[in-house]
């Protein structure tokens, strides 16, 4: 155990007697002003609150209370320290921890306020845009946000502790060398990440197409990687920088966040076309999944050697109803053509549709 009386007996007989019991004052008024301002006055601002018609300003309240209090607290040791006078020594060293404690919490709070009023405006606002950002990049954004406050912090923090890390990078040598090429991979995809921002190719909730190949929505967008979900339910997680490269059809990014599905066929020789086509948008009308708007439309795209080939074109209101859409339209169509004695031809080798369903 301590022996805090002869630790307390040591002190007064080095003459810090009255400065201990004068920094505890100054502790304890600095506590006393913690507490008033963490319950009375937060009480008094959420009595105010009540009076607007926004819940914002509630959630602002509650960010800053901690904070305000904790920093009151810190700010109240720092005082009794500095004027207790002991381990004069190492002062240096407890004024940097004080104020690197400073600079934690409100780099920490200040993120924490700029993404509560992004996401508040971003999910209260129906057409929420600032500076050409749309509501489905905000997560994308706050991930650059929170990285720029980590730099921040890092940089802070080391003019606070006199840190030069300039004798270090020159004395790494080839491990230096060695991080950096370690670390290519990674700085070309945060890079792919911020060009993939600025240019708008995709955002959270877009179904794109990629090389041809991949089709599915982007379910999150990071500084490295982008994640998509196929429509066999497997999520892929592709580097930003290969989607920075690839070619990325994004079907969400048409009329109003709408699809036109293409569907092919065909049918013989001598048959009635504006039969067909009257036929088809009948159909259309009643499918559950077809638009009325933009109206579907039949384009006659050859003259086969075996059929007369069409593309009924319609439109869906989000990508991902392709492949019902156009399985349903398919049944109603061989039904009702069947039951009309319309009669199919075959279509051509080469007349195949590019979409993934």
């Amino acid at each position: 155990m301590f022996d805090w009386e002869g630790i307390y007996q040591a002190l007064v007989s080095n003459g810090h007697g009255n400065k201990l019991k004068e920094a505890g004052i100054i502790l304890a008024i600095f506590v006393f002003i913690a507490t008033f301002i963490h319950i009375f006055f937060y009480k008094l601002l959420k009595v105010l609150t009540k009076f607007t018609k926004t819940d914002l300003d509630d959630k602002i309240r509650r960010i800053l209370r901690f904070p305000i209090f904790l920093t009151i607290i810190t700010s109240g040791l720092l005082a009794a320290y500095s004027h207790s006078g002991i381990y004069q020594g190492s002062s240096e060293i407890i004024v940097n921890l004080f104020h690197s404690i400073f600079v934690i919490i409100w780099l920490i709070t200040v993120f924490k306020l700029i993404k509560t009023v992004l996401d508040y405006y971003g999910a209260h606002t129906k057409k929420f845009k600032m500076g050409g950002l749309s509501r489905k990049m905000l997560p994308f954004f706050e991930k650059i946000i929170g990285a720029v406050f980590v730099l921040i912090a890092i940089l802070v923090l080391m003019k606070i502790w006199t840190l030069d890390i300039s004798p270090l990078i020159a004395s790494a040598g080839i491990a230096g060398i060695a991080i950096a090429f370690a670390a290519k991979d990674t700085i070309s995809n945060v890079f792919g990440g911020i060009f993939i921002f600025f240019d708008k190719t995709y955002v959270i909730g877009s179904y794109v197409l990629i090389d041809d190949k991949y089709r599915g929505e982007v379910i999150d967008m990071g500084l490295r990687t982008t994640k998509i979900k196929t429509r066999d339910d497997v999520e892929l997680t592709i580097p930003n920088s290969i989607m920075a490269n690839s070619v990325v059809v994004n079907e969400s990014g048409g009329h109003k966040g709408r699809l036109r599905v293409r569907m092919k066929l065909g049918i013989q020789y001598g048959e009635d076309i504006g039969k067909m086509e009257k036929i088809l948008k009948q159909i259309a009308a009643k499918a559950e999944w077809v638009e009325d708007k933009p109206e579907p439309r039949l384009r006659f795209r050859e003259m086969g050697n075996s059929a007369l080939e069409f593309e009924f074109l319609f439109w869906v209101k989000d990508p991902e109803l392709r492949g019902r859409a156009l399985s349903q339209m398919n049944h109603l169509v061989y039904d009702v053509f069947r039951k009309k004695k319309v009669k199919f031809g075959y279509v051509s080798e080469h007349y195949v549709n590019w979409h993934k369903v």
